[in-house]
């Protein structure tokens, strides 16, 4: 009797079977590898890019230790990256001389993945670094720099051009009304409008509100309504990038009632302290036509000065239903000594419209 034979595989399903053996043997070297640069006990490319900053504060605590390896190359590095692997070996079927090259050359893999980290941080701007070091300020101080910078920009004379557009939702009617505003430090603010379209009873409202406007800010008045200690208390919610700018997300809070004051969001530079924007209703209702309108204003920072650039405004009042207002600033002019005062003409003010 013949002993039984055992079957033959075949040579093609041995050559993938140790084709697969060998990809799962190197992924698993890399991984293992991943896990001792980075000093960490999960791989990089499972740290969470919501937690940007704190993965990157990790990356930075391991870097000297990837620049030491990196340039001692010394027998305890190779002998830690024999250490992780002992149960790896070669790809199969590879020749003596082969096997002994591969285990010489083991930790050179390490050098160019560790490059790319180093590379990374280099660029990384240093505004996403910096804020990440040292204590975030606290309320208090947080409000006491933005009133600071409230001081020193209203001490600056300046004119704008100003586009209002008026659209009531209930009666179907629209107006706009261009004008030119200038404010003086000792004399508040000034405007005269060049040109009215639309529905009359819309251009009065808009009228008021210049009006309005140019009353508060008198010197006498203005106080009362810029975001100080005074006038409110601020509470630090986070931070944000806005407009391209790393921002403290503040919670406005007016301590009384003020048709100039707001209750929402203010996001606020964290290198200059400077408003980029602004987001929240009145403290009290603007008037029976207009009620109490949900605004957002948008900075921009005009020869050194953070400025308005647009305001959108909804509001719902009793006897016109839901407004929109939009306001659109250009053309400023900061005025110097040397320069006092703007000068246009109708003809120029229509002809610099964006």
């Amino acid at each position: 009797m013949r002993p039984q034979e055992t079957p033959k595989a075949n040579s093609a399903s041995i050559r993938i079977s140790c084709h697969q053996l060998y990809n799962e043997a190197t992924d698993t070297r890399r991984r293992a590898h991943s896990h001792a640069i980075l000093g960490c006990s999960e791989p990089l490319a499972s740290l969470n890019i919501k937690k940007f900053p704190r993965g990157l504060n990790q990356l930075l605590n391991n870097l000297g230790t990837i620049a030491f390896f990196a340039k001692t190359k010394t027998s305890a590095w190779k002998g830690h990256l024999g250490a992780m692997e002992p149960t790896l070996g070669p790809k199969p079927g590879a020749s003596v001389v082969r096997q002994k090259w591969e285990m010489k050359n083991r930790y050179k893999w390490h050098l160019p993945r560790a490059l790319p980290i180093s590379i990374l941080l280099a660029w990384v701007p240093g505004g996403l670094l910096a804020p990440t070091l040292g204590p975030e300020p606290s309320n208090d101080e947080i409000l006491e720099r933005v009133a600071a910078n409230n001081v020193k920009h209203y001490a600056v004379a300046f004119s704008v051009l100003r586009e209002y557009k008026l659209r009531n939702r209930r009666f179907e009617k629209e107006a706009a009304v261009y004008v030119q505003v200038t404010y003086r430090p000792n004399e508040g603010m000034t405007y005269i409008i060049s040109e009215r379209s639309g529905s009359p009873k819309l251009i009065e409202i808009v009228e008021k509100l210049l009006a309005s406007e140019a009353d508060a800010s008198a010197p006498t008045k203005l106080a009362r309504h810029l975001i100080s200690p005074a006038n409110y208390a601020v509470y630090l919610r986070g931070t944000e990038v806005q407009a391209g700018r790393s921002c403290y997300i503040v919670d406005l809070e007016p301590k009384h009632k003020n048709k100039y004051l707001m209750k929402g969001t203010a996001w606020v530079d964290r290198g200059s302290y400077d408003i980029v924007r602004l987001e929240g209703a009145t403290s009290a209702s603007v008037s029976m036509w207009i009620g109490t309108p949900h605004i957002e204003i948008e900075f921009t920072q005009i020869d050194g000065l953070w400025l308005p650039v647009h305001t959108g405004a909804i509001s719902s009042g009793l006897l016109l239903g839901t407004s929109e207002l939009e306001i659109r600033y250009w053309d400023y002019f900061i005025m110097t000594p040397d320069h006092p005062t703007p000068s246009r003409t109708a003809d120029s003010i229509h002809q610099s419209r964006p």
